[in-house]
């Protein structure tokens, strides 16, 4: 990726990003075996890793004609979500397709949780625009190239050779499926879902500083916004709910100043 042009490595960032989203976001990730998958045998990495763990599906069963003129109308667009529609799953496309399908086609599982990454977004914004400093506004706004979960691995990530293994690492743990379906248990009722929002909230409110929430205290040294000082902590945030630590870690990455310049920077050497 160093010989790319800047616009070329800010496409594959993002294709990557969509990569990191369909094997996270899904129970499964398929891709079509109709010949044309031989697109992405140009790049090792996803030969090396992926094609091991992404299930191939076969397409005769819908009795398409790949090859076929009808089946280049609209880059083949239709076909794909023709497919994905009667899979119920999310499908790789060549990298040349992908803008044209992401315009025409959700990109991520229609839930709860979709809604709390939203709702995070919304709020780091807001939290960004309150500051004085210019130059950090600058820094939080250009986290936002990214989705959060794609951020929230390449954060974790210390390098481009174990990029995929952190990916498969989170992917096995269920962290994301559980949270998932934590979320839609607490969020079926009317008073779940206003107490978990107020829980998201809260978790703003200390993690930008805000020291009106009443309880007991302590000191805890964090970096928050590039900056390294002493922060006071809710004991009552420790309780070890796991939904609300990893959102605590999504928004971290998310908040910090620049954090995405950095963490390209650590993985791709640029």
């Amino acid at each position: 990726m160093k010989s790319l042009s800047p616009n070329d490595f800010h496409k594959c960032i993002a294709g990557l990003s969509s990569y990191i989203n369909s094997l996270l976001l899904y129970e499964e990730t398929s891709y079509i075996h109709n010949g044309f998958e031989n697109a992405w045998q140009r790049f090792d990495w996803f030969t090396t890793n992926s094609l091991a763990y992404i299930e191939k599906i076969d397409p005769t069963v819908l009795g398409i004609d790949w090859h076929s003129e009808d089946a280049y109308k609209n880059s083949g667009i239709h076909n794909f979500l023709l497919m994905s529609n009667y899979y119920a799953a999310d499908l790789f496309v060549s990298p040349e397709r992908a803008k044209a399908v992401i315009d025409v086609s959700p990109q991520l599982p229609k839930d709860n949780f979709e809604q709390v990454l939203k709702h995070i977004d919304e709020k780091i914004k807001q939290t960004g625009q309150n500051i004085i400093f210019e130059n950090i506004r600058v820094g939080i706004d250009k986290n936002f190239e990214l989705p959060s979960i794609a951020q929230y691995v390449l954060s974790e990530s210390s390098g481009y050779d174990d990029l995929f293994k952190v990916i498969l690492q989170l992917k096995d743990s269920r962290k994301i499926v559980n949270i998932r379906n934590k979320i839609e248990d607490i969020t079926s009722t009317t008073k779940g879902a206003l107490k978990f929002q107020k829980d998201i909230d809260n978790l703003f409110a200390e993690l930008s500083g805000d020291k009106r929430k009443p309880g007991i205290k302590f000191n805890l040294k964090i970096p928050v916004l590039c900056l390294q000082f002493t922060k006071e902590f809710s004991v009552g945030f420790f309780r070890r709910k796991q939904h609300l630590t990893f959102l605590k870690d999504l928004i971290t990455a998310r908040m910090e100043s620049d954090k995405l310049s950095k963490d390209l920077k650590r993985i791709f050497l640029r």
